[in-house]
């Protein structure tokens, strides 16, 4: 399976879109780094 496939299916769990879920995935990164 690919990546934005894995991406979209895990958005999809959480009732979010791919943005929303790129986007809280990149704050917990950004969060995580501090």
């Amino acid at each position: 399976p690919g990546l934005l496939k894995a991406i979209d299916d895990a958005a999809r769990a959480r009732g979010m879109n791919r943005s929303a879920f790129l986007a809280s995935a990149a704050r917990k990164e950004v969060a995580g780094s501090w």
